[in-house]
């Protein structure tokens, strides 16, 4: 736990005030609490009605102790650190409560403000009734603000140290569920239960969403806020919520230039498959069988498809393709490219043409080359089944 940091009550020790002064302004203390507490209650709505009779009773003691506490300060009757050490430590954990309480610090700094005027009210005035001088009475005003200022300060740092490990315990949480998330077998009743956890409110869709890490750290802040994400040692994987329409062209914008894989959207329980899918294009990608800036599930479902078992999808071309493996290397090669396109341009008409294009070649090279295939393959290449499994292992 963050500790406050000490502070020193400004002219601690300076103050000259008579015994009869010293001694009405301590008898005063109490009711200087009650006076402070009702002002409270009257001036900073944000705990009305927040707080029992009890907390309040507790809140006054604690009032008049603090300011016992900077009158042995103030008049130098105790060291600083020691008299101070307590009441600035209760400040800090005020602050914590706030934070925990999931208020502002607004609440609290207004609380000291009023607080602090109504308890120099009825200090001031057993000040003038104990004879103090002038000079004094203005001093030790000043040191009851200075004193002020420090609570809230100190309150300040408690409710910054509050977030702080709120923030980090949620992000925690949060990364947990991602990563829940993405495993199939997880229960939708385990995935709940930690989302309520994480305090996440589930979207209608999610969509996984993968970037090398050495890009992924200046998106984050493009990136919908309500994203899941966890950080693998080469992939940041995002779960990003309700990608449709606008928001996936703008999803799309920010990952340019990223070389990031986009999965599909699925409903936010079945975001496993969304990042399975996402896993192989993200393959497919590095190997470069596929090409895209970002790289969409949805735009390369049949790359998908044909590769999703690479082992069955070689076993298959070394079957069908097996006719040409007496073929020298350079001329096997170029059998199977014009096989490729002639079997892609098979609905066309011109058929020939198109593959000379597509090949840069000449039309009757293409005549003379898919003879060859015909004489190779034979018969085969009128069976429609070897065909599509032909299509399948070239494509």
């Amino acid at each position: 736990m963050a500790t406050p940091p000490s502070w020193s009550v400004r002219n601690a020790g300076e103050l000259k005030l008579p015994d009869e002064a010293r001694r009405m302004l301590r008898e005063v203390l109490p009711d200087a609490g009650v006076q402070a507490v009702a002002a409270i209650r009257a001036e900073v709505p944000v705990y009305a009605g927040t707080l029992s009779s009890r907390m309040w009773e507790n809140i006054q003691l604690g009032v008049a102790l603090s300011l016992g506490t900077f009158i042995d300060a103030a008049t130098g009757e105790r060291e600083e650190a020691d008299a101070l050490a307590p009441a600035i430590r209760g400040a800090y954990e005020l602050g914590r409560g706030e934070a925990n309480a999931g208020r502002t610090m607004e609440g609290l700094h207004a609380a000291f403000r009023v607080g602090s005027r109504a308890a120099w009210v009825r200090m001031g005035d057993s000040l003038l009734e104990g004879k103090a001088s002038p000079a004094d009475i203005v001093l030790l005003a000043a040191s009851v603000f200075a004193y002020t200022d420090q609570l809230s300060l100190a309150s300040a740092a408690g409710h910054a140290a509050a977030l702080d490990a709120v923030g980090r315990e949620r992000e925690r949480l949060r990364s947990e569920l991602a990563r829940m998330l993405t495993i199939p077998e997880t229960t939708p009743e385990s995935v709940i239960h930690a989302a309520e956890q994480a305090e996440w409110v589930p979207p209608d869709t999610l969509t996984a969403v993968l970037i090398p890490s050495s890009q992924a750290n200046d998106v984050v802040a493009w990136i919908d806020a309500r994203s899941l994400l966890f950080e693998g040692a080469d992939v940041w994987t995002f779960l990003v919520p309700d990608v449709t329409g606008a928001a996936r062209e703008r999803l799309v914008t920010t990952l340019r230039g990223r070389r990031a894989v986009v999965g599909p959207s699925v409903p936010w329980l079945e975001v496993a498959e969304s990042n399975r899918r996402a896993l192989r294009l993200l393959e497919l990608v590095r190997d470069g069988t596929i090409t895209g800036d970002p790289a969409e599930a949805d735009v390369h479902l049949a790359a998908l498809t044909v590769h999703a078992d690479p082992a069955c999808r070689q076993d298959l071309a070394d079957r069908v393709l097996a006719p040409l493996d007496d073929l020298r290397p350079a001329a096997r090669e170029k059998l199977l490219v014009t096989l490729r396109s002639w079997l892609l341009h098979a609905l066309s008409d011109g058929r020939r043409d198109l593959v000379a294009e597509d090949l840069f070649v000449h039309p009757q090279t293409v005549r003379y080359r898919v003879g060859q295939l015909r004489e190779i393959f034979g018969e085969r290449l009128e069976d429609p089944n070897y065909v599509r499994d032909l299509v399948i292992a070239l494509t």
